[in-house]
C-alpha cells in the first residue's frame, strides 16, 4: 500500500506525476487529498490554448513530455493547467479556503479562457493578497495588468508577462522584471536581477543594471545608443529588441556580447555588418527584416544554431541551403513576395470563383512548392526536425508548418498556434 511508505518517498512519487494523476489519487482518501493539495496547487497554468494530442513523431512524444514541465524549488514538476471558464471559477473558488491560495508559488496565464476583462482583474485583485508564498506571476493576455495588484506578494522574485508599471516598481529583490514607465527605471533592487523587459518606453537612459543580468527585453521602446553604450552586462545570453528607430547602434553594442546564445532583432540595421560583428555560439538567431544574399553567406559561420528565423525573396530559399549550419533542428522562413507571380491574374481569377475555394487551392498550390523547398533542405540538412513557412496570402499571414521525423516529411495542418512553443520547449 502506498500508504505505508515513509512520506519522502511519497513526495518524490508525487512530483513525478502529472494533472489527471494527481486529481485522481487525491480523490482516493483523506490520506492522500491532506498530502497531495499542497502539490495540487503549487504550479498553476492557466492557458486555453488547444492541445496537441498527436504523438505519431519522436519529437511530439518529447515536447509532450516536457510542455507542462517547470522548476520548483530546485526540482521539475508538472503544473496543473486550467483551460476553461468553469475550471477558472472553479479553481478562484476554491481559494476561498485561503489555505489553498498559501500552497501556490507559480502562477502562469498563458491564454485567458473567453472571460471578461473586468472579471478576471476583478478576481485577480481580491485572490492575489491571499498568495502569501507566491514567487513567480506571469501575465500574457492584451489587458495588461497593473503590478500594484502584486504589492502584497513579497515572495514574489519574478514578474513577466504584459505587467504594467507605475512610478516604484518596490524594493524587492525581485530576480525577473518588468518595467514600462521611465520613472521607475532609477527605483529599481538589480542586485539578484537576471532577466529584465522594458516595454514602450523613452529609453533616454537605462537602469542601473547588475552584471549579472542574463536575459534582457527592449519592445517598441525609442532607444538612444548612449543608453545601450553605458549598459555592463558582460554574461548577457538571451537579447530580444523591438525598436522605433535607427539611431540605436546596436552592431557595436552587440558585437561586445561575448556570451550572447539568443537574439531575437527586429528594427533596420546592416545585417552583413551585424552578422559579421555577432558571436558565432549562437544557438538561436531571429531576424524581423528581410535578408539579402551577401547577408545570408554570412550564416555558414553559426556552427552551433539550431533555431533560425528569417525573411527572404522566395527566388532565395534554395540560395540559402549552402549557407545553413548542419546544426540547425528548427527553421522559420517568412517569404517576403508574392507567391504566385501573376498576381493581377490571380485577383481576376479570384472574382470567378469562390472565395474560399480560390483561398483553399492557393494553400494546396503553395504547400506542394513548399513541400518540394523541403525536399531540398532534407537531403542537406542531417538534423532539421521542424520547418515554417510564413505566406502573405489575400492580405493575411498563412503558416505552413511541417516535421521531419526519421526521413519521412509530415505537414502539420493547424499546428501554427504551436510552432514557437514546440520550439522553445526542444531547443
Amino acid at each position: 500500500m502506498l500508504t505505508n511508505l515513509p512520506i519522502e518517498i511519497l513526495e518524490n512519487i508525487f512530483y513525478n506525476l502529472q494533472q489527471d494523476e494527481i486529481l485522481s489519487l487525491s480523490l482516493t482518501n483523506s490520506f492522500f487529498h491532506k498530502v497531495l493539495k499542497q502539490r495540487l496547487y503549487s504550479v498553476i497554468i492557466i492557458d486555453s490554448t488547444p492541445k496537441i494530442y498527436q504523438t505519431n513523431s519522436d519529437s511530439l512524444v518529447e515536447f509532450k513530455r516536457l510542455e507542462n514541465l517547470y522548476k520548483l524549488d530546485n526540482r521539475f514538476i508538472y503544473g496543473v493547467n486550467i483551460s476553461t471558464v468553469y475550471q477558472l471559477k472553479l479553481f478562484f473558488r476554491s481559494l476561498n479556503h485561503t489555505q489553498n491560495a498559501r500552497y501556490i508559488k507559480k502562477l502562469l496565464i498563458k491564454k485567458l479562457p473567453d472571460i471578461p476583462d473586468l472579471t478576471i482583474t476583478e478576481l485577480f485583485q481580491d485572490y492575489l493578497p491571499f498568495m502569501r508564498n507566491l514567487n513567480d506571476f506571469e501575465w500574457n493576455h492584451d489587458n495588461p495588468l497593473s503590478v500594484n495588484l502584486l504589492r502584497q506578494n513579497t515572495e514574489l522574485r519574478k514578474i513577466n508577462g504584459n505587467i504594467k508599471t507605475e512610478g516604484n516598481p518596490g524594493s524587492l529583490y525581485i530576480g525577473e522584471l518588468v518595467l514600462t514607465s521611465s520613472p521607475s527605471c532609477s527605483n529599481i533592487n538589480s542586485s539578484n536581477l537576471l532577466k529584465l523587459a522594458l516595454r514602450n518606453m523613452n529609453l533616454t537612459e537605462l537602469p542601473s543594471i547588475s552584471t549579472s543580468l542574463k536575459h534582457l527585453i527592449i519592445d517598441n521602446c525609442n532607444c538612444k545608443y548612449k543608453s545601450l553604450s553605458s549598459l555592463n552586462v558582460p554574461n548577457l545570453e538571451i537579447f530580444e529588441i523591438s525598436i522605433e528607430n535607427e539611431d540605436c547602434k546596436l552592431i557595436k553594442f552587440l558585437s561586445n556580447l561575448s556570451k550572447l546564445q539568443h537574439l531575437k532583432l527586429t528594427t533596420n540595421l546592416n545585417l552583413d555588418s551585424l552578422l559579421t560583428s555577432l558571436s558565432k555560439d549562437l544557438i538561436s538567431l531571429e531576424i524581423n527584416q528581410p535578408l539579402n544574399i551577401q547577408a545570408l553567406k554570412n550564416l555558414q559561420y553559426f556552427k552551433k544554431l539550431r533555431y533560425l528565423k528569417l525573411q527572404i525573396l522566395e527566388k532565395d530559399v534554395i540560395e540559402l541551403l549552402p549557407y545553413l549550419s548542419q546544426s540547425i533542428v528548427f527553421l522559420s522562413i517568412q517569404i517576403v513576395e508574392l507567391t504566385n507571380d501573376n498576381h493581377s491574374q490571380n485577383n481576376s481569377n479570384c472574382s470567378l470563383i469562390s472565395q474560399d475555394l480560390w483561398y483553399n487551392e492557393i494553400k494546396n498550390m503553395n504547400k506542394l512548392k513548399f513541400l518540394d523547398f523541403i525536399l531540398e533542405f532534407n537531403r542537406k540538412l542531417a538534423s532539421l526536425n521542424w520547418i515554417e513557412f510564413i505566406n502573405n496570402e489575400s492580405n493575411t499571414m498563412s503558416k505552413y508548418i511541417f516535421e521531419i521525423d526519421r526521413n519521412k516529411i509530415l505537414y502539420r495542418d493547424e499546428f501554427d498556434l504551436y510552432f514557437n512553443k514546440i520550439v522553445n520547449t526542444l531547443l
